[in-house]
């Protein structure tokens, strides 16, 4: 299980990624996160060890996603969607 700052970074990233097609700045992530740049540092050192992001801080811009969530985590099955048919429905 990632650390409360590693997960909230790592959805940080994969929906600013997904929204804007790049990796965020330093600046942006301060914004969002209101930590200390060597935290956010070394919290970035961390996802890329432990395999979450392809990321050197020389190459800020060329960072990518490997994996969008923590491992283990249980996502919430999606509500299956039915179509009701007009023409189908019962009068009443």
């Amino acid at each position: 299980m990632l650390p409360d700052l590693e997960r909230k970074l790592l959805r940080i990233l994969a929906a600013y990624v997904f929204k804007h097609k790049r990796f965020p700045s330093m600046w942006i992530l301060w914004r969002k996160t209101g930590r200390r740049e060597a935290d956010l540092l070394r919290s970035l050192k961390s996802l890329k060890e432990k395999g979450y992001i392809d990321w050197e801080a020389a190459q800020h811009a060329q960072a990518r996603i490997l994996k969008e969530w923590e491992d283990g985590v249980n996502l919430r099955p999606q509500k299956e969607v039915r179509s009701i048919d007009p023409w189908e429905m019962e009068s009443f």
